[in-house]
Formats: structure tokens, C-alpha cells, sequence
């Protein structure tokens, strides 16, 4: 984001909300840290996704039926949302080898 302010440098966000969604599972199931401190982590992690999808220009979630609803549930618009499926199909793209990892 300092980059997009200090330099009018496009902030591309490649995310799929894994993190920010197994934030929010772990603190609910976290019993060893006071609630309160929980809460406030949650809150934490949410606020810090919310103002970058907010400053994000565009947002490539990696799933384009369940992720895409994260995104727009943190704020992101949805016309800025473009899925990128995770792994290649190499069927139309090929390869350049017989050997394939």
C-alpha cells in the first residue's frame, strides 16, 4: 500500500481469505488466551484485510464460487474481482517437456 501511495503503483492482491478465514477459526477455538484478547486479534486481522481490499485495484482470488464471497464480505468491490484458478491445464497449455512435475 506505500507503494500505491508514494509512487501510483497499481495493488494487486492475490488472496483466497485462507488466512483471514483461519484467523477467525483458530481464535474462536483458542480457549488458552482471554477472550477479550481473542477478540481483539479477530478484529485486528479483519481490519487490516478490510483496508487493503479497500485500497486494493484489483483482487485475484484463487477460487471463483466460495473465496470471491470473502472478498466482497470485506469490502472488496466485486466488479475488481477477477478468479485466477490455482494450477494449469495442461491439455490447452502444454508443456515444453515429456516430463511433467
Amino acid at each position: 500500500m506505500i507503494f500505491k501511495k508514494l509512487f501510483n503503483q497499481a495493488l494487486i492482491v492475490w488472496d483466497h481469505c485462507v488466512y483471514v478465514r483461519e484467523r477467525l477459526l483458530w481464535y474462536d477455538t483458542e480457549k488458552a488466551m482471554p477472550f477479550l484478547v481473542r477478540d481483539t486479534l479477530a478484529r485486528l486481522h479483519r481490519a487490516a484485510a478490510e483496508v487493503l481490499y479497500a485500497e486494493a485495484d484489483l483482487v485475484t482470488p484463487c477460487c471463483a464460487t466460495f473465496n470471491v464471497d470473502w472478498e466482497q464480505w470485506l469490502g472488496h468491490a466485486p466488479e475488481t474481482i477477477m478468479p485466477v484458478v490455482n494450477g494449469l491445464d495442461f491439455n490447452t497449455v502444454g508443456c515444453t517437456s515429456a516430463r511433467v512435475a
